[in-house]
């Protein structure tokens, strides 16, 4: 379980899902970015092996064009079906697709059919500065009929976690910055 993902995590260096806060204009890193991370094109993956199997993680750039056919969506394609076997899935973005207060970047729910057909565990963005954390949900295409906000609750007793049904989102609040408490 969740456990097994936890220690190997945290031995990993810092890694960076671009957002707005990254960049100076539309599209130009901020000159401190561009210094330490350099001028990639700012989505990243990394395979971690943990006990059991391995995990996916996916750094996305939520500042760039990630609709179909984007350079950033057909990478991630490719990621995701080079990296089908993997035991968890998890992706990390700097701003929320849903979030209670704030302003989640609504267009980032045109990822929720792909990270459905790939069965991703876990989502996990910033920008809104309170912590939220989603019940285990997938897409209404899914054929769950309890539906709202085009998401689907697949268990809502959280007293565990039914791996490839559906995904948490976490918003896990301040990275570093003031907090506005807990949504």
């Amino acid at each position: 379980g969740w456990q097994a993902v936890r220690w190997p995590m945290l031995q990993l260096d810092r890694q960076i899902s671009y957002g707005n806060h990254e960049y100076d204009g539309p599209i130009k890193p901020h000159p401190f970015t561009a210094a330490q991370f350099g001028n990639q094109p700012h989505y990243t993956y990394r395979v971690l092996t943990v006990p059991g199997g391995t995990v996916l993680l996916v750094f996305l750039n939520s500042s760039v064009q990630f609709g179909a056919g984007s350079a950033q969506r057909v990478w991630l394609e490719q990621t995701f079906a080079a990296n089908a076997t993997a035991s968890w899935k998890f992706i990390f973005t700097h701003h929320a697709a849903y979030s209670t207060g704030g302003a989640p970047l609504l267009s980032l729910r045109e990822l929720t059919p792909l990270f459905d057909q790939h069965r991703i565990d876990l989502w996990v963005s910033g920008h809104v500065l309170w912590y939220e954390r989603t019940l285990q949900y997938v897409g209404q295409a899914t054929g769950y009929t309890s539906c709202a906000d085009g998401i689907c609750v697949t268990d809502s007793r959280l007293t565990g976690y039914l791996q490839g049904v559906g995904r948490i989102q976490v918003n896990p609040g301040c990275g570093g910055m003031r907090c506005y408490g807990t949504a």
